[in-house]
């Protein structure tokens, strides 16, 4: 699969976010869409496992930043804070928002443009492979990335 070197857009509709709102995260409610590769990461379907891989697809997932967590719902997204130390890409995962603490913190970054979710401290972005999120470790991997705020 061809990989793409991720830039996040931030693109506004009618409402104008001021960068500085989205980097305090421990503060912040505003609510989201993310596009990766131009597909919406969709709402988790409930299958009665721990742990649910995100996918794209419609209904697109509306998240909350809070306190450094993405969470949609009754779900949080992010990365388990143990994984495997190999290169692979690792896994973007739902679990329930009483199991938060096993995810690693979702970081906003601002390096004097758009925003970009980071989902490590190493800054890895977000890629589609095979109709799955991952967030690639290898620089260059990721895919272009969006962050649509909405209106409240």
């Amino acid at each position: 699969m061809a990989s793409q070197i991720s830039t996040a857009v931030l693109q506004t509709q009618k409402l104008v976010l001021e960068i500085r709102k989205l980097t305090h995260a421990s503060k912040c409610l505003e609510s989201i869409h993310d596009i990766v590769d131009g597909k919406p990461v969709a709402n988790p379907k409930d299958n009665g496992e721990p742990m649910i891989q995100a996918q794209p697809g419609d209904p697109a997932a509306i998240f909350e930043l809070r306190d450094g967590r993405l969470f949609s719902g009754e779900w949080a997204l992010g990365r388990l804070n143990f994984e495997d130390r190999s290169m692979m890409p690792k896994r973007v995962l739902w679990r329930k928002r009483e199991a938060v603490e096993e995810l690693q913190p979702v970081q906003v970054q601002d390096f004097g443009g758009p925003p970009e979710l980071k989902f490590s401290v190493i800054g890895a972005g977000l890629a589609f492979i095979e109709n799955k999120l991952f967030a690639p470790i290898i620089e260059g991997e990721n895919q272009p990335t969006q962050i649509h705020p909405l209106p409240f």
